[in-house]
């Protein structure tokens, strides 16, 4: 029943309609300032969203928590779900303040996932899994202020540290722990260190 729901929910002809009838049916709480696009299904364990922008037809959908903090944001065509709890972890994703996916992006939540603040993972059509192999922890983490570029493959238990740039086409399949650094290739390395990933925070910092 819930599916039929929200499938009719997302072809509501306004935001604001949107957005007080997921809060009202499914009993989400997503505040009234965040902007649901249109075609956006959102069918989750549990929604927490404060002035977010999620933009049109993104699929949200699977056994999980989704929490966005304030300023997150989706651009279009992304599809974020999850199969049922995998090796004892707990299927969920976390966007931090100001994090951000672009658009057409497949990311797999059943281990966990999460991007912290003002990181962004950019361009099209990147990978991140967090099920499958014999792994002791499936989570994926991406660091404050990092940048993934585009294309991408994320497998199972991969950690991005903080002012990291992951660059175009990497695979990714190993943690990483040092910090402001390129990692690029198949499989992906640390190619040059002592960069900063997130020019225009840098520079805003700066003024």
């Amino acid at each position: 029943m819930k599916k039929y729901i929200v499938a009719i929910i997302s072809f509501m002809p306004s935001n604001l309609l949107r957005v007080f009838l997921y809060n009202l049916m499914p009993g989400y709480q997503i505040s009234l300032d965040s902007k649901i696009g249109f075609l956006v299904i959102i069918n989750v364990r549990r929604a927490l969203m404060k002035r977010v922008n999620i933009s049109r037809f993104n699929i949200i959908s699977g056994p999980f928590d989704m929490i966005m903090e304030e300023g997150s944001s989706m651009g279009p065509s992304n599809r974020i779900s999850a199969i049922e709890r995998t090796s004892g972890n707990t299927p969920y994703c976390k966007m931090y303040r100001y994090s951000r996916f672009s658009r057409e992006h497949v990311i797999d939540v059943s281990g966990g996932f999460e991007i912290h603040e003002y990181s962004k993972i950019a361009g099209c059509r990147g990978q991140f899994w967090t099920h499958g192999g014999n792994r002791d922890d499936y989570k994926i983490v991406i660091g404050k202020k990092s940048y993934i570029a585009s294309s991408v493959i994320f497998s199972p238990g991969v950690t991005i540290p903080d002012n990291t740039f992951v660059g175009l086409g990497s695979v990714l399949i190993d943690k990483f722990d040092e910090s402001e650094c390129l990692i690029a290739g198949f499989p992906a390395k640390i190619v040059k260190r002592g960069i900063v990933a997130r020019q225009s925070l840098a520079r805003n910092a700066a003024q």
